[in-house]
This record gives C-alpha cells, sequence and structure tokens, in this order.
C-alpha cells in the first residue's frame, strides 16, 4: 500500500513510457488504479501483479499521448509483484529508458506515478536510495495474505496510492526500478522499488511462456482485494 500527501506534478519527458492502468473488479463491483511502464512499441507494459490482481477488464492510458487502449494480462508473477499486460492494436509508442546497472546507496531517484488514481496527471516524488537488498513482507487486507517480497531497493521518496508499477527514475532520468510498497511507520514514509534488471528479466520469462510454478498466464484467478479507485 502507497501513501503520499501531494507531490510535484510530473514533466513531459518523466511521462515518456509511462501509462496509468484502470481495472474494472467485476466480481467486486469495483475498480482500482495503478501505473506502468512501456516496455516495446507495440504495447508490452510492465506493472505490479497486485495492481491488475482480480481484475476483469483493463484500460490503459499512454499519458504522453492521452490515447486509451484495451489491455490484455500475459502474465503475472505473484511472488516478485511482477505482471506483463499487452495493449491491444498498439503500434509506434514510445518506451521508457532503463538503465540496468548497479545502483548505490545515496543516489538521487524520482517515483513517479499515478498518486491517488488521478486521471489528469502524474506526479513526482523525489528522495535518495537508503538501502539494497531489502526484505519486506506486505500488509495482508481483506483476508488476503501479505506477500514476502526480497532484494527492493529502499527509497526516501514519499510514494503513496497509485504510485504502484511506476518508474523509479535515477538523476539521467533512466529507469532503475518499478515502485512497489511503502512504509508508513514512525514519522517518516520510504518506499520500496524492484530493481529494473529483476523486472525485466522476469517480464521476459512471462513474454516467452517459461513454465514455472510461480507464474501464471493470461488473466489472473480471482483473489484480489475489494479496493477503490485509489488502491495501489
Amino acid at each position: 500500500m502507497l501513501f503520499r500527501s501531494g507531490g510535484t506534478p510530473a514533466d513531459s519527458t518523466q511521462l515518456t513510457g509511462l501509462v496509468r492502468i484502470a481495472s474494472t473488479l467485476k466480481y467486486q463491483g469495483g475498480q482500482a488504479a495503478g501505473t506502468g511502464m512501456i516496455l516495446t512499441s507495440t504495447g508490452e507494459v510492465i506493472t505490479n501483479h497486485h495492481v491488475v490482481q482480480g481484475s476483469t477488464k483493463l484500460s490503459v492510458t499512454v499519458m504522453s499521448t492521452g490515447r486509451t487502449y484495451k489491455a490484455t494480462v500475459v502474465g503475472t508473477d505473484a511472488k516478485d509483484d511482477v505482471a506483463v499486460i499487452q495493449l491491444d492494436n498498439a503500434s509506434g509508442l514510445s518506451t521508457v529508458t532503463t538503465d540496468q546497472d548497479a545502483v548505490s546507496v545515496g543516489d538521487s531517484v524520482t517515483a513517479v506515478g499515478d498518486a491517488n488514481g488521478t486521471t489528469s496527471r502524474f506526479t513526482a516524488a523525489t528522495g535518495k536510495i537508503l538501502a539494497t537488498a531489502q526484505h519486506i513482507t506486505t500488509q495482508s487486507e481483506n483476508g488476503v495474505p501479505g506477500e514476502k517480497l526480497s532484494g527492493l531497493m529502499k527509497i526516501s521518496s514519499d510514494v503513496i496510492p497509485g504510485d504502484s508499477g511506476g518508474a523509479t527514475y535515477d538523476a539521467q532520468g533512466e529507469v532503475v526500478g518499478m515502485t512497489t510498497a511503502a512504509s508508513t511507520g514512525g514519522s517518516d514514509t520510504v518506499g520500496y522499488a524492484i530493481p529494473i534488471a529483476k523486472v525485466i528479466r522476469i517480464a521476459g520469462a512471462l513474454e516467452s511462456g517459461t513454465q514455472n510454478a510461480r507464474y501464471e498466464y493470461g488473466a489472473p484467478a480471482f483473489l484480489g482485494i475489494g479496493l477503490g479507485a485509489t488502491s495501489t
């Protein structure tokens, strides 16, 4: 679950390759919103598993153009909270630029995403890398158990609902991670991001149809949580 009280509007460069994902949770009569990153010009998008969990319909808006596409789930990895979705009839899309080099504690980062599920703009939250190789357990909600995630970057960016699946940029504007969770304990909020090299490796396996007990293909089975429009 992600939280931030505000944020600076993202600039045009930060919006390149980012999408807003609106999920319809038919069986629960609800909706959810999150963020994703475009990997290919033909519409392969990466996001968090929990952004599409329980969805029966996906509507994806490319933030740099405002164009909206229907999308389908290619596959998901619940253990590492990664999902791949495919935009229908997409071509010529601008993609994110990734940097898979090692990051260091103290490096500057900016988390950009659909903060609070707004429909008109994304926001940016600056910070620094506080630690790497972190292990966390997310909070259980509505009877759905929390997830144990490992190998995460801990960042001081103040992330909130809707930022899930969004870009964690380095100082050069390249993606070093995918924002996935936050901790609100104490006076300061800290975020967590999955290193982009790990995300791309999992995405490649899902695109290739690799058989693995942790991978699911097609629309995820209904295990989701009833969430509102500002869900993560």
